[in-house]
């Protein structure tokens, strides 16, 4: 139907351009007769002049007369005509302007729906994305894929901007009062699908920025706080392995201690990321990432109590190892004292430089005082279950 319009206003256009040459034509054929029709009058008016004094030639100039007067009444005759036709051709082209207006109109109408269309189909594919990842790689894939998203998103917009201009350019000028209607409701239509369209993409595009720096700035701290804890691990089993010397197990154990309170905002701070992170990216990706940061919570809370026991059992043995010496040593002088009773007994009647050189001469006595004996003695006893 449409094509059929186009066909009758391409013929319409034709025959009022034929209707234009003619009318042109006897346009020029009236400023001919004009030009005729004066030079006639110049003649007429020199014939009077000459004849007027004559009777001879009264006959002539009222001839001339009704001559003249007959050609004017022809060329007003025909300056109606050309008028009348004047009057038509602008009427016709003024069908045809209107004509345009409405065809122009009809074309931006169908123009319009197309990037409805277009615009619909791009916010359906905005929300059929994935849910955003809290894995780095995951989202960087995802990133990779709403990149290209946008840049169709940034086309339409020119193709957007253009159609909408011209609309409401034509709006100005729209003689069609249901035509403006539909031109209207397609605006708005246009406005109801873009605008959100544009601030959903802008939207996703600032969230899955924040959640990526938040992505990497967690996988970097996590990844330090495990290797931490890891060599905190190492550093308790180190001390333990220093059995030889109490004292130093129990000062490496308190640094390691000291140490570990100190490694408490480090946590603390990787499971604020995690909750942030989990806020930002719901879903399972968060979710694996919070439970591998709850194991080096775990860890470094097991770790705390590992290093409180053995702090505690190295305490207890260091106890124990003194009680021991003072033990052997008590032992020691029991031991002397029963000693000496018995040489003093035996050798009651010898005197007292004698009595001194038998208690120094005794067999056992060197072995008993001997301090390296009773450390050696201590340890092997604080390695046994108690």
């Amino acid at each position: 139907m449409q094509n059929e319009r186009l066909s009758g206003e391409s013929e319409s256009a034709e025959a009022l351009q034929k209707r234009l040459d003619k009318m042109m034509a006897l346009g020029e054929r009236t400023r001919q007769q004009r030009v005729a029709i004066g030079a006639v009058e110049e003649v007429a008016d020199r014939l009077v002049k000459t004849v007027a004094q004559t009777d001879a030639h009264e006959r002539i100039a009222l001839e001339q007369s009704q001559m003249l007067a007959e050609m004017k009444r022809r060329q007003k005759r025909l300056d109606d005509r050309v008028q009348r036709n004047v009057e038509e051709l602008q009427k016709e082209m003024q069908k045809m302007d209107q004509m345009n207006v409405t065809a122009e109109q009809t074309r931006l109408k169908t123009d319009l729906e197309n990037v409805v269309a277009e615009t619909r189909e791009l916010a359906l594919q905005l929300s059929s994305q994935q849910p955003i990842s809290a894995d780095p790689q995951k989202l960087a894939e995802q990133l990779d894929a709403f990149e290209k998203l946008q840049q169709e998103v940034f086309a339409q917009e020119e193709a957007v901007m253009l159609t909408r201009a011209k609309v409401v350019d034509q709006l100005k000028r729209c003689p069609d009062g249901e035509l403006r209607e539909e031109l209207e409701q397609e605006l708005e239509r246009l406005a109801a699908e873009w605008n959100p369209l544009m601030q959903g993409v802008k939207e996703r595009k600032t969230l899955m920025e924040k959640v990526k720096t938040l992505a990497d700035e967690m996988a970097i701290a996590q990844k330090e706080a495990k290797e931490a804890v890891e060599e905190d691990a190492k550093r308790l089993l180190e001390a333990k392995a220093s059995a030889e010397d109490v004292e130093a197990e129990i000062e490496n154990i308190a640094a390691l201690q000291e140490a570990l309170k100190k490694r408490k905002p480090q946590i603390e701070a990787l499971k604020q990321l995690g909750t942030k992170l989990e806020m930002l990216a719901p879903g399972p990706d968060a979710n694996r990432t919070c439970r591998a940061v709850e194991n080096v919570s775990d860890d470094w809370e097991r770790l705390q109590k590992d290093c409180k026991d053995a702090g505690r059992n190295a305490q207890r043995k260091n106890k124990l190892r003194l009680d021991f010496e003072k033990a052997v040593v008590e032992a020691e002088q029991l031991l002397a004292a029963c000693r000496n009773h018995e040489i003093f007994a035996h050798c009651k009647n010898e005197e007292p430089e004698a009595l001194a050189n038998a208690i120094l001469q005794a067999q056992g006595a060197d072995d008993v005082l001997n301090k390296e004996n009773v450390k050696t003695n201590c340890d092997s006893t604080s390695r046994r279950p108690w």
